[in-house]
């Protein structure tokens, strides 16, 4: 369980439960559905280095640094600059020109 994004009430265990129920009587697809749903059972996001980030949408790294002054999402661990494919793509598409 540890690719869950977050901790899980009581409330989540019942429904799990209650869905776990509902899988042994042949639904796997509606708990599939449920889960996804809820935002529970995701594959964590990778993180992408400044390189990867560059190379990702064929730009420089002075360009991928002006993209970061102009709002490009980016995690800063340590002097590590971390960026995620969904925020670039995100960022690109609210900051389309043309």
């Amino acid at each position: 369980m540890k690719h869950l994004k977050k901790k899980l009430t009581p409330e989540d265990k019942d429904f799990i439960a209650q869905l776990l129920d509902d899988y042994s009587q042949g639904t796997i697809k509606g708990v599939i559905e449920e889960l996804t749903s809820r935002g529970l059972g995701s594959p964590p996001e990778k993180y992408l280095t400044r390189e990867e980030a560059a190379a990702l949408i064929r730009i420089s790294l002075p360009t991928l640094d002006k993209r970061i002054e102009n709002g490009l999402p980016v995690r800063r661990i340590g002097k590590k600059l971390l960026f995620t494919e969904r925020e670039i793509d995100e960022f690109l598409k609210r900051n389309r020109t043309g």
